[in-house]
């Protein structure tokens, strides 16, 4: 998913993180992922949900310091 982006695919990558996340909505990894997806889109209210709910399932990921 983190290649979609890099290939500029970031809505396909956000949809995949979305899948991802509504097979298994304790996985911190798409939270964090989605939410470094929408802040690179600009969209911050997104972004800000998708990381601290990333940090609410695990607090070692970066942004959660």
């Amino acid at each position: 998913m983190l290649l979609m982006h890099k290939l500029g695919q970031n809505d396909k990558a956000i949809q995949d993180y979305s899948e991802a996340i509504r097979l298994d909505s304790q996985y911190a990894e798409a939270y964090n992922y989605r939410g470094v997806m929408y802040h690179s889109l600009s969209q911050h209210d997104k972004a800000d949900v998708d990381l601290n709910r990333a940090c609410e399932l695990d607090s070692d990921f970066w942004i959660c310091d």
